[in-house]
């Protein structure tokens, strides 16, 4: 989940976690 600090949500597949 702190991957998704450096990444932005709706860029990568992050979103799903977010």
């Amino acid at each position: 989940m702190k991957y998704k600090s450096r990444f932005n949500p709706k860029t990568c597949q992050c979103r799903s976690i977010s």
